[in-house]
């Protein structure tokens, strides 16, 4: 979800460093659980390089972070999490598993019935970037043994998204197996049931518009190969069975399904011995 900024020393070189901004800064972090929601104007100029307020923000112990997660959980606002998700942005530089857990918790926010997505794509990039954010923070905190043979002392979101991380690993025209995976991760984590059903119904209608897709090509094919096979039987009352049998066997790479074809070559065949 965060972009990281590798050209950050060099776009802050020679900027001086703002001292009563950056003790402000230090006394909220200090005294305020909601460390996280500073003034837009302490963000202001951490963004432009005036203080360091990333290393003060990691030195900071991730039970601090933990604390966050709580308050903007409990404020349930979107736009609480949108204002630390870009004021973040605007100042990472390198990665820290404190960032981790925060996404893991915003992107489980998100997908909490927040957003839903309005397509197939759109919902699937919702529920990748869920079980992305949460299996990378697990993978860092959990022996690897532990998603092979005990999921049940994971917490219930990582179990959640860890099936979703499968559903998402099968092939897109697999909807059995994709939405079984999406029931068990409904199933370990109840909060994912909305986007799931929502989910599941686009795929219904995405299903049904490919179904509809599919039998127009098919009485497309119907209509064209009933106008190939006249101009075969013209061909053959003309006496031009070689170009009439060429056409009948291209024909029949089109539609093998379509047995007047091997009848028609037959006859034609007759005409060559």
């Amino acid at each position: 979800m965060t972009e990281i900024k590798s050209t950050f020393d060099e776009r802050v070189q020679n900027i001086v460093v703002d001292e009563h901004m950056q003790a402000q800064a230090v006394e909220l972090l200090v005294d305020s659980g909601k460390f996280l929601l500073l003034p837009e104007e302490i963000w202001q100029s951490a963004e432009a390089g005036r203080i360091p307020l990333e290393q003060m923000l990691l030195d900071q112990p991730i039970g601090k972070w933990m604390i966050m997660v709580n308050v903007l959980n409990g404020k349930k606002s979107a736009q609480h999490w949108d204002f630390v998700r870009s004021h973040l942005a605007g100042i990472r530089t390198r990665n820290d598993i404190r960032y981790d857990y925060l996404e893991m918790h915003m992107s489980n926010y998100w997908v909490s019935g927040v957003l839903q997505g309005d397509s197939v794509e759109s919902v699937e990039q919702l529920l990748r970037e869920f079980a992305s954010a949460n299996m990378r923070y697990a993978r860092q905190v959990y022996n690897p043994v532990v998603f092979e043979e005990c999921l049940e002392i994971l917490p219930d979101h990582i179990r959640g998204a860890f099936w979703v991380e499968q559903a998402l690993a099968c092939a897109p025209e697999d909807y059995e197996s994709r939405l079984d995976a999406l029931g068990k991760a409904a199933a370990e984590w109840p909060t994912l049931g909305t986007v799931i059903k929502n989910y599941a119904t686009l795929l219904g209608v995405e299903s049904e518009k490919r179904l509809q897709e599919a039998a127009a090509v098919s009485n497309e094919m119907a209509a064209i190969a009933i106008e190939v096979k006249e101009q075969i039987l013209n061909l053959m009352d003309s006496g031009m069975y070689a170009e009439a049998y060429a056409i009948t066997e291209q024909l029949q790479q089109m539609t093998p399904e379509d047995e007047d074809l091997e009848l028609l070559k037959a006859e034609l065949r007759g005409h060559f011995s």
